[in-house]
């Protein structure tokens, strides 16, 4: 089968979860299928990073943005525009045309596009060759993140403009589940969300880990640090970084947390360091004392806990951060939602080795037996082949 891929940035090398999901999925699928990629690069990538991609056709245009000139025209159209500012911003004339022209080059049985950013491209594709077959994958419950976010926007004007966000992506998820022929998710919460707004079917397409990569590795631990795994440009990261620096950590004098990922202007609070983008965070989270997912909000499924736990790290989570995900408190984690309790957690942890091997132990067992991308890949090619039964 030959399937285009549709992605908003490339996915080599994988930094992000986003990335690593996306490259696992095509790695997978390049073993049986002839797979082309059309992806957009910006200031983190470049056209050369194809060649690390283990494809035969990729292409690649600059992640258009929000333009220099014209600022006036842009905010009136997005103020009147139907389609949410996360999807209007990614895509231009110019990007939709070089997209079309790729299909009709590569002529694919099948069209896969990837998070629901891009239906824009999607959509060009699927009326450049329309006898292929059109899947969107959906990575979380985006009108569910935004409702989150809404409810802890501050201002009158965040609200309001949250709202508007809210309604719009509603409208896309819903037409995007009618308008596409198949269409995936990440957990079972998700896909009850997705099936009852939408009123479509959805496969099941969890997220995994590869778990000779990320495995358990020995030597010492500091035990007064703390490790976080995100960009900071996603709105729920950013806030629960503030949320535990303000909250959390006045209640755990002398522990540190440290934030691998894009800071992305992001001002860092007393006693939270900023590593920034790590390409490789292996070695970062073998050393901290446990790893902590303070999420007050988002959905679809979490890769950082899912890689903590194939390296046997403890991890302290908010029910939240954890959702959708086959974890079971004092079992493969602690789950905690109030300031002292997570607290409480985080102090149980750190001194208790015992407890983080116990933690450690259960967690990689439970990846190796529920989170293998081997699975993942299976029903993302059972979609696009159109047998879209549950798995």
């Amino acid at each position: 089968m030959r399937i285009l891929a549709l992605t908003p940035a490339l996915p080599w090398p994988p930094h992000t979860g986003g990335t690593r999901r996306i490259a696992a999925i095509l790695e997978g699928l390049a073993a049986s299928h002839e797979i082309s990629l059309f992806a957009l690069h910006g200031e983190g990538g470049s056209a050369e990073a194809t060649a690390d991609a283990p494809l035969a056709v990729v292409r690649t245009v600059p992640y258009p943005g929000l333009p220099e000139r014209g600022r006036i025209r842009f905010w009136t159209q997005l103020l009147t525009d139907p389609l949410p500012k996360a999807v209007r911003q990614a895509f231009d004339g110019d990007t939709l045309a070089a997209a079309a022209a790729f299909a009709r080059e590569v002529r694919p049985d099948a069209i896969y596009a990837e998070p629901i950013e891009m239906e824009p491209c999607l959509r060009a594709c699927a009326e450049a060759v329309p006898s292929a077959r059109t899947m969107m994958g959906w990575i979380d419950v985006v009108s569910t993140n935004i409702r989150r976010q809404t409810e802890r926007d501050r201002g009158l004007p965040h609200r309001l403009h949250a709202r508007r966000e809210f309604a719009r992506m509603v409208r896309l998820e819903r037409r995007v589940a009618q308008s596409v022929d198949a269409r995936t998710c990440v957990s079972s919460g998700d896909r009850a969300a997705l099936e009852a707004l939408t009123g479509r079917p959805f496969v099941l397409a969890p997220n995994g880990v590869d778990t000779a990569l990320f495995a358990p590795r020995g030597g010492a631990i500091n035990d007064r640090q703390l490790l976080f795994v995100g960009p900071l440009s996603f709105p729920p990261n950013r806030d629960a970084i503030n949320w535990f620096a303000h909250e959390i950590l006045p209640h755990l004098g002398g522990v540190t947390l440290t934030v691998a990922g894009e800071p992305a202007g992001f001002a860092a609070p007393q006693g939270v360091g900023l590593a920034g983008r790590v390409t490789d965070v292996r070695h970062m989270m073998a050393r901290a004392g446990a790893v902590v997912v303070p999420l007050r909000s988002g959905s679809g499924t979490r890769l950082k806990i899912l890689e903590a736990l194939a390296m046997g790290k403890a991890v302290i989570s908010t029910r939240i951060g954890a959702e959708g995900l086959e974890v079971q408190h004092d079992r493969d984690l602690l789950l905690a939602d109030d300031p002292r309790a997570f607290a409480d957690a985080v102090r149980r942890v750190l001194g208790d080795a015992t407890l983080r091997a116990r933690l450690g132990a259960n967690g990689r067992a439970l990846v190796e037996r529920r989170y293998r991308w081997q699975d993942t890949v299976r029903a993302v090619e059972a979609a696009l082949a159109g047998e879209g039964a549950r798995v």
